[in-house]
């Protein structure tokens, strides 16, 4: 398929071309045995038929695994026999699926819907003629909102309300009991040796203050009531052998004791619990949130997660899942492969699922496939966008494209599209651009740069987010090696050119270490008017964070100023961009 031309791909007939298959011998094998994509279909349902679709994109790509994120907070969307009101009340969750316990913060509907144990079959059967494993993912103990909601009786004996930090009861009985009997019957459906359990980000709060979870704490001599995740992820192993099937889960599961040698982690917090994981003995799958996340935002202000930071297919493209590390520092055979994740919080709008993958799952794909030495971006982006987007295009997938960038120069607004041959259409009247709506050519005035709007098209039928105003400024560019104070200061005077919301990004452009931020304050004519200090999502390591501010008023004699107070990990080479965009 990739020597026919890109009209191979149409579902409709083609009479007008003549195709030729060149004669050609080919030597070719993928760098790392798991390349994996996990789609959640708890947060927002995924019907069946775009299910088949997504897992023909990703066999075009040579993806290998498909992680099927089945059951949350939001919804248990997958049919267990022997509990029926698993999908009868937790596929239909409404306001108490929400993940935030303050459900005005909501910004998507959970919609009912599950899969039955024969379509899972057909869906199964359908990926393995494609050469796709689909690995199951069962969320346990923690993201449990969905099973309690249907089986109340397996929370702890305390107010049960449905919010972030509700588990599965360990004192109870029948927590060991139901959660054998969901994975067997999970084990029979899903040929593949991996079974995801989840395990991240769970809770003790109930825990600590449950009658049968203190009793289970005496019973196994715990005095921590977080070290309970240990004990049921203990008895999984055991029960796992006799499925003949091995635990994969997120990396929270290495905090509780030794993992059994046949236990996998899927390091999504960073890269350190992988390297951890490996060094321990067991095999990894790398995540790293900042660079495989698709649910993060592509550019400033996109409606999207944000916490990772901008993650594009360019810094996507970056990653290396080996990193600096050396075989005698880390048993390089024990990092299996690596995985994309797109989770559903933001996918409530049309397309969004094509939009949020593609074309970061094309650079994705070549990180998984492709040896590092052999990879270069300039050469990724000119056959990506030369010839794959014709590819996407004809397979009716709705890519983001890159949206043009907007400079102004003594009065004269330029366009600079995002790649060679790309068609940029622009308004200066501040509304949208149309397919009939003029073509950049060359400098133009503007009477007001607020009202500028630009847009790029992909043959009329795909547009890039619109870029308005002036694209974000980069302010500095800097390596912390070369950072001798805790402190940077900023001046944003000639990036601010109007009143209302700002963002500053914060961006890793290259190295493996972050920089832990303790505080951003904003300043105008030396006048503190918006500071963030000791903020708990920021007080990381992180390669990527943006700060809201909002200039109420602005002058032409303003000065505008930021602080950033830092501390950076004294090992680190990292490079940062600090650029700043109106919202």
């Amino acid at each position: 398929m990739q020597l026919l031309p890109a009209s191979i791909y149409k579902t409709d007939m083609v009479q007008t071309e003549n195709w030729t298959i060149p004669c050609i011998q080919i030597e070719d094998w993928p760098r790392f045995v798991w390349r994996g994509m996990m789609l959640d279909c708890s947060y927002q349902f995924v019907e069946i038929s775009y299910l088949k679709k997504y897992i023909d994109w990703l066999a075009v790509h040579k993806i290998n695994i498909f992680h099927w994120h089945l059951t949350d907070n939001q919804g248990w969307r997958i049919e267990i026999k022997k509990y029926p009101e698993l999908t009868g009340k937790g596929a239909d969750l409404g306001a108490l699926g929400i993940i935030w316990k303050d459900t005005s913060k909501s910004i998507c509907r959970v919609d009912r819907g599950f899969y039955t144990q024969k379509q899972i079959k057909e869906v199964v059967k359908y990926a393995l003629e494609r050469n796709i494993q689909i690995l199951p993912e069962i969320d346990f103990p923690g993201h449990s909102n969905a099973v309690l909601n249907a089986y109340p009786e397996l929370a702890c004996d305390l107010d049960t309300t449905m919010d972030y930090d509700n588990v599965w009861c360990a004192g109870n009985p029948k927590t060991s009991e139901m959660i054998e009997d969901i994975f067997t019957e999970v084990a029979q459906l899903f040929p593949f040796e991996y079974i995801h359990i989840g395990g991240d980000e769970v809770s003790s709060t109930y825990w600590n203050h449950c009658k049968k979870c203190k009793q289970f704490m005496i019973n196994h001599q715990l005095h921590d009531a977080s070290k309970i995740q240990g004990i049921l992820t203990t008895n999984l192993e055991t029960f796992f052998k006799k499925l003949n099937k091995k635990i994969i889960g997120w990396n929270e599961i290495l905090k509780f004791g030794e993992l059994d040698n046949g236990t996998a982690i899927m390091s999504w917090t960073g890269t350190e619990p992988g390297q951890q994981a490996a060094r321990n003995g067991n095999k990894v799958v790398m995540s790293p949130a900042p660079y495989t996340y698709f649910d993060m935002h592509q550019s400033l202000g996109e409606y999207a997660h944000w916490w990772a930071g901008v993650v594009d297919y360019q810094k996507t493209y970056s990653y290396n899942p080996m990193g600096l590390w050396t075989k005698d520092s880390i048993p390089s055979n024990n990092i299996i492969g690596v995985e994309a994740c797109l989770w559903g919080r933001f996918l409530d709008r049309p397309n969004r699922a094509d939009y949020q993958t593609f074309p970061r799952l094309c650079a994705f794909a070549e990180v998984g496939w492709s040896n590092q030495e052999s990879r270069d971006i300039n050469d990724f982006q000119k056959r990506l966008t030369q010839s794959h987007y014709k590819r996407l295009t004809n397979m009716d997938i709705h890519f983001r494209l890159d949206p043009p960038n907007t400079e102004i120069n003594k009065g004269m607004i330029s366009i600079i599209p995002p790649f060679y041959g790309a068609v940029v259409r622009y308004t200066t009247d501040g509304t949208l651009p149309v397919s009939t709506s003029p073509v950049w050519e060359k400098p133009f005035a503007i009477d007001s740069v607020q009202k500028l709007r630009a847009c790029t098209f992909f043959e009329n039928t795909n547009l890039s987010p619109v870029t308005a105003g002036i694209s974000p400024r980069k302010i500095i560019g800097f390596k912390t090696s070369s950072l001798n104070d805790t402190i940077i200061s900023l001046d944003l005077t000639k990036a601010i050119y109007s009143s209302g919301k700002w963002n500053l990004a914060i961006q890793k452009v290259s190295g493996d270490k972050g920089l832990r931020v303790h505080s951003v304050d904003f300043l105008k004519n030396g006048a503190s008017f918006n500071k963030i200090c000791k903020m708990k999502d920021i007080d990381n390591y992180f390669d990527g964070k943006t700060f809201g501010f909002t200039i109420d008023t602005l002058l032409v004699t303003d000065n505008i100023t930021c602080f950033v107070t830092f501390e950076k990990d004294p090992t680190s080479n990292s490079a940062f961009d600090v650029t700043v965009v109106k919202e």
